[in-house]
């Protein structure tokens, strides 16, 4: 489930987003209500997955018009690539971007597993700092 991997729960105690399958690429579509200013990315990693899962390199793309109405309206705001497999990549864009809908287009991942893996992917503007936003360490279950 898409929602799975942009819902705020990063905590290893909640399962990762799981791609079906691992043909490459895969495109994730997300939107919000407003336009709003992107200029930071993040990929939250599950610790119980394997590295083989994680996203390797992916491309964001962004637009003010949905894409699945007029895919050309899409612009690609940049090209990231990981080093190694991390618990948290941060990305930072060129210059802020104002969009309503953003494509987040994996294209590789650390090998060869059977599915793709995030524990949670953010887009960020510059009002909210993802470096400050620590990564949930628990005890036990969250009540819900």
């Amino acid at each position: 489930v898409l929602d799975r991997v942009h819902d705020g729960l990063f905590d290893p105690n909640f399962p990762a987003w799981r791609s079906r399958d691992a043909r490459l690429p895969i495109v994730l579509t997300f939107t919000s209500r407003f336009r709003a200013p992107l200029v930071k990315a993040v990929i939250w990693n599950h610790p119980d997955e394997p590295s083989a899962s994680y996203i390797r390199s992916f491309e964001i793309w962004t637009s003010l018009e949905d894409p699945s109405r007029n895919p050309d309206a899409l612009t690609l705001a940049g090209r990231f690539t990981i080093a190694e497999p991390l618990e948290v990549a941060r990305f930072q864009l060129a210059e802020p971007i104002v969009t309503r809908w953003v494509q987040v287009r994996i294209l590789d991942t650390f090998g060869n597993a059977d599915y793709v893996s995030a524990a949670e992917i953010g887009m960020f503007g510059p009002a909210r700092d993802p470096d400050t936003i620590p990564v949930p360490r628990s005890s036990g279950p969250v009540p819900i």
